[in-house]
């Protein structure tokens, strides 16, 4: 068990102090308490997670609605500031000797008007991999980070930062300028790496994961210093040697030979290596040969290590699925004698390299859980305010259970005696919180047990009107 989780399994006391240093996002103190409020009534909510739901669940559906929506449209929350502070307690989790170990990912939240700001057409996923579609979407460029592994290799994914990468031909959106993803990677790695100097980090290094979206040479030319980038590429990526012994006049080659494609290495079939890894439970046995310094153009200057990891198909003896090979590159490291080598061992790399699912299932629980795309903001403002308040919320809830429950389930579960969780969800954190709400004493008079009496009973069924008016589906 990490150092920082508490024998305590109660979850309230670590989000309060989660979310107290935020105070200093809010200008007014009448801000801070309306930010806290409707941060208690999206908990709350039991139907979807629009602004006029989480109004109705706490209770002012019958009052003026417009304070609730000014706080994001009028930018009354310094979320620069908040994600400061979110940052500070994530790296207080991680090791002191460690990398922190981030992903870079977009996710797109549907949308059905072509008039909102930034929205443009975007690839659909949901459509099959022969024939894509495309759809009317918001594209926004995440940087998360993966928390520390358990001994069983468990990891959460927290999202620290969240800024519109708008398409080329998108609405326009005031403030924001239409980004490649691999735009969007160096603005947040350098926010990162700024952040992490001002709050006395400067030697702690970042090993930053991706997909094939971010293995652009341009995005390894830009990379901050004491920063690794871990990224998947393409099968038939071109790749070159180091330049041999320089002549000692003329001009200097950059590249050396032209080297083979990576699947190339897959079908030779020699050089491989055996490399155990322990992921979400499970010990996994990855077959990897590694090639370089490699180069890729034009970032000459950035040598690299092609990873090869092996896949297999269903007509191998004993295989039941079928895995394709992967390919990751990563950034070489000066070894003190001219020469190069991996920066992380390569068991590490490849670990993280599986991590990144984590990312996916983050965005899976963001859209389909917490509601994130489910408020309709028209304003500039409040469409980039409203998403950053969702991923600040889920950040420090989920921050919060890794501090008291590591990530084993918390106490008994109320599943079912067959099954047992091997680590808790976000359904388990969220029926957790709302139980240790619940027995607060000012939620006893609405919350409390039903009573013997009728008249009692009668009282008690109409007291838990405000969030049963909220539960909405559609």
């Amino acid at each position: 068990m990490n150092p920082q989780h508490t024998p305590s399994t109660a979850l309230l006391p670590h989000w309060q102090q989660l979310i107290a240093p935020a105070r200093a996002s809010c200008r007014q103190e009448r801000t801070w308490q309306r930010l806290l409020v409707a941060s208690c009534g999206l908990l709350s909510a039991l139907g979807r997670h629009t602004l006029a739901q989480i109004i109705t669940t706490i209770g002012s559906g019958d009052d003026d609605w417009s304070p609730w929506y000014r706080l994001f449209n009028a930018e009354r929350v310094d979320w620069e500031t908040a994600q400061q502070h979110l940052l500070a307690a994530v790296v207080a989790a991680v090791p002191v000797a460690a990398p922190l170990t981030v992903a870079l990912d977009a996710t797109h939240l549907p949308r059905t008007s072509r008039r909102m700001a930034g929205v443009g057409w975007a690839p659909q996923p949901r459509t099959p991999v022969w024939q894509r579609g495309i759809h009317l979407a918001h594209r926004w460029a995440g940087l998360s980070v993966l928390l520390p592994r358990s001994a069983e290799g468990d990891s959460r994914a927290l999202p620290l930062r969240f800024l519109p990468a708008l398409t080329p031909r998108a609405t326009p959106l005031m403030g924001h300028r239409p980004l490649r993803e691999w735009e969007a990677a160096v603005q947040q790695l350098w926010w990162l790496r700024r952040q992490l100097d001002g709050q006395g980090q400067a030697q702690r290094a970042i090993l930053a994961v991706g997909d094939a979206a971010y293995a652009s040479a341009q995005l390894r030319r830009q990379l901050p210093p004491r920063t690794v980038l871990l990224c998947r590429c393409q099968r038939n990526r071109a790749l070159w040697a180091l330049p041999a012994a320089q002549p000692a006049r003329g001009r200097k080659r950059s590249y050396g030979e032209r080297l083979p494609p990576p699947h190339a290495y897959v079908q030779a079939g020699i050089g491989f290596r055996c490399v155990p890894i322990r992921v979400r439970g499970r010990r996994i046995r990855l077959r990897v040969r590694v090639v370089g310094p490699v180069l890729i153009r034009p970032a000459a200057a950035r040598p690299l290590y092609l990873l090869v990891v092996r896949g297999f198909n269903p007509h191998q003896p004993g295989r039941q699925r079928h895995r394709e090979a992967t390919y990751l590159l990563v950034d070489a490291a000066a070894d003190g004698a001219g020469g190069w080598r991996l920066p992380f061992p390569l068991a590490e790399l490849l670990t993280v390299a599986w991590q990144r699912w984590e990312v996916e299932v983050m965005h899976r629980e963001l859209k389909s859980g917490f509601g994130l795309g489910q408020q309709q903001q028209w304003s500039p403002a409040g469409l980039v305010s409203v998403v950053q308040w969702l991923c600040w919320l889920y950040a420090t809830l989920l921050l919060a259970a890794y501090r008291t429950w590591g990530y084993q389930p918390p106490g008994p579960h109320r599943l079912g005696c067959w099954w047992q969780p091997r680590r808790w969800s976000l359904a388990m954190l969220w029926q957790a919180l709302r139980r240790e709400v619940w027995q607060l004493a000012e939620f006893l008079p609405v919350w409390a047990r039903s009573p013997d009496t009728w008249g009692e009973i009668a009282a008690w069924f109409a007291a838990p009107d405000n969030p049963l008016g909220g539960y909405r589906r559609i």
